[in-house]
């Protein structure tokens, strides 16, 4: 039972690594809006790659990954890829729902334009 917990901290860890990774991204396509008025993804990739070099989030997936393969056959990696997913699972339903609401009362706003 404690492996299966084991396995839900380290999914809710790698769901916030990969969410500030992601992040990351996004903000080097602001960063090139900011810049030149417009996104080009001829400077928007390089510069996300470049940052992303230097972020913690794709070490993290890595990492874990590594781990993954070489605890494949032990007794209980069942339950601890078990309790990676669940925890995983929950940060992303849990994410979703948020950002929905989130844009469900953005687009309710009085005066506001739907334009992205």
């Amino acid at each position: 039972m404690i492996v299966a917990v084991i396995g839900w901290v380290c999914g809710v860890l790698a769901f916030t690594a990969v969410a500030r990774w992601i992040g990351v991204l996004f903000y080097a396509r602001t960063q090139v809006r900011t810049a030149e008025g417009k996104v080009d993804l001829r400077r928007a990739v390089p510069l996300a790659l470049a940052q992303s070099l230097f972020h913690a989030g794709p070490y993290t997936v890595a990492t874990l990954c590594l781990i993954a393969y070489f605890i494949r056959n032990e007794s209980w990696a069942p339950w601890l890829f078990g309790g990676i997913v669940l925890g995983f699972g929950i940060m992303s339903v849990m994410t979703g729902r948020l950002a929905f609401a989130y844009l469900r009362s953005k687009a309710n706003e009085p005066g506001k334009t739907n334009d992205v």
